[in-house]
C-alpha cells in the first residue's frame, strides 16, 4: 500500500530463452523506472523459494504481462501459469502478450501440433506409470499427469484466445519502450484503484512543472518588454563548431590587421554545410544494446536503440570510419568505407 492505494504489481510469465530474457529485463527496468512493482521469478523467488506458491501467485494476478515463444508453449511452468491465470477468471483482461515472432498460431494446424505434443508426453508419462509394479505413493507423479492433460484439453482454447488478440510486432514493444503495454496497464489500474498511476506522484510532478512553466514564461514576458532586442549566436541553434571567427568590421586607432580582435559569425564553413550525413543501423548483441558509441574517436551521435540495434548518424569523410561499442566489459570494433545509409551493420560477432 501507498498513501491509501494499492502498489502496482505487474506479474511475468515467461520461458527462459535468451531473447525472451533480454525482454524481460528490459521490462523490469522500464516499469521498476516508473515505480511499479515488477513480480519476476529470478527476482522475486528466493534460495528454497517454493516454485509452486510463486506461480500460483502469477495465476492470481490483476496484470500479467506474457512472453509468448515456443519453448513457453512447451514447458510445463509456463502452461500451468497460463491455466491459473485462465482459471481465475478474467483472463482476457488481465493478460498483456508478447509473442516473439517465431511463433506462429494463427493456423489451426499449428495448434493442432501443440494439442498433439501435449497428448504425447501425457500418453508416455501414463504408460510409463502403468509399467510400475505397484501404482501407490506416486502422488507426484500423478499430479504431472493431470498437468499435462489438463493441459491439453485446455491449449486449442488458449491459443485461440491469443491469436484473436492484436499483440503487435514484438520491434514495435521494443521501440517504443512497451509504451502501449504500459498505457493499457495503466488505464486499467486507474479504473481499479481510482486514479493511481503507475507512475507515483506524476500529477503532482505535473502541476508542479506546469507552475514552473507559467512562471518562466512570465519573467521571459516582461524581459522582453523591459530589453533591447537581442539576436545572439545561440539563439540560431548553430554549434560553436561550425562557426568561424572574423575580424570585426570597425577598426580602432592603433589596430592593425594582426592585432584586430576578431568577433564569431553565423557564417557556416562551407565544407561542413556540403557534408552528408547517413544513417547506419548496428546489429548489436543484448549485452551491448546500452554501450556508448564511438565514431572515428569521439562520442557518436545515437538516434535511437533497442535490444537488437543502435542507430546512429555519421558524416560523410574520405576513407574509412571507425565506429566502436565500449559496453561494461565488453569493447568491439569495426572500420567501413560509409557513403550511403547502411540498414544493417553487424557488430562484436
Amino acid at each position: 500500500m501507498s498513501n491509501g492505494r494499492e502498489k502496482l504489481e505487474i506479474y511475468l510469465s515467461y520461458a527462459w530463452n535468451k531473447e525472451s530474457e533480454a525482454i524481460a529485463d528490459a521490462l523490469e527496468d522500464e516499469l521498476t523506472r516508473r515505480g511499479a512493482r515488477f513480480m519476476r521469478d529470478k527476482s522475486e523467488l528466493q534460495y528454497k523459494g517454493r516454485i509452486q506458491d510463486f506461480m500460483d501467485k502469477i495465476g492470481q494476478g490483476k496484470y500479467v504481462i506474457l512472453i509468448i515463444s515456443n519453448d513457453y508453449f512447451k514447458s510445463e511452468y509456463c502452461m500451468y501459469e497460463l491455466l491459473k491465470i485462465f482459471e481465475n477468471k478474467l483472463f482476457y483482461e488481465r493478460i498483456y502478450p508478447i509473442v516473439l515472432d517465431e511463433v506462429s498460431i494463427s493456423d489451426a494446424a499449428d495448434r493442432v501440433e501443440l494439442v498433439k505434443y501435449w497428448e504425447v508426453k501425457s500418453k508416455q508419462l501414463d504408460e510409463k506409470i502403468r509399467k510400475l509394479e505397484q501404482l501407490s505413493n506416486i502422488q507426484g507423479i500423478t499430479e504431472d499427469l493431470n498437468l499435462y492433460q489438463a493441459i491439453r484439453n485446455n491449449i486449442a482454447k488458449l491459443t485461440s484466445i491469443l491469436k484473436d488478440i492484436n499483440y503487435l510486432n514484438t520491434q514495435k514493444h521494443i521501440k517504443s519502450d512497451f509504451s502501449q503495454i504500459i498505457s493499457l496497464i495503466e488505464e486499467k489500474h486507474d479504473a481499479d484503484f481510482g486514479g493511481f498511476s503507475v507512475r507515483p506522484g506524476i500529477k503532482y510532478v505535473g502541476g508542479v512543472l506546469a507552475a514552473l512553466i507559467v512562471v518562466c514564461l512570465g519573467v521571459w514576458l516582461w524581459l522582453g518588454r523591459n530589453q533591447a532586442p537581442m539576436v545572439e549566436r545561440g539563439n540560431l541553434g548553430i554549434p560553436d563548431s561550425l562557426l568561424r571567427e572574423v575580424p570585426a568590421n570597425d577598426e580602432k586607432e592603433g589596430e592593425t590587421p594582426q592585432n584586430k580582435p576578431l568577433v564569431k559569425t553565423n557564417e557556416i564553413h562551407p565544407e561542413e554545410s556540403e557534408r552528408k550525413t547517413f544513417e547506419v543501423n548496428l546489429v548489436v548483441p543484448s549485452r551491448m544494446s546500452q554501450a556508448e558509441v564511438w565514431v572515428d574517436g569521439g562520442p557518436g551521435l545515437v538516434l535511437e536503440r533497442n535490444l537488437i540495434f543502435i542507430k546512429l548518424e555519421v558524416k560523410e569523410k574520405q576513407g574509412t570510419h571507425r565506429i566502436e561499442l565500449r559496453g561494461k566489459t565488453d569493447t568491439c570494433k569495426v572500420d567501413r568505407v560509409i557513403k550511403n545509409d547502411i540498414e544493417e551493420l553487424s557488430m562484436c560477432n
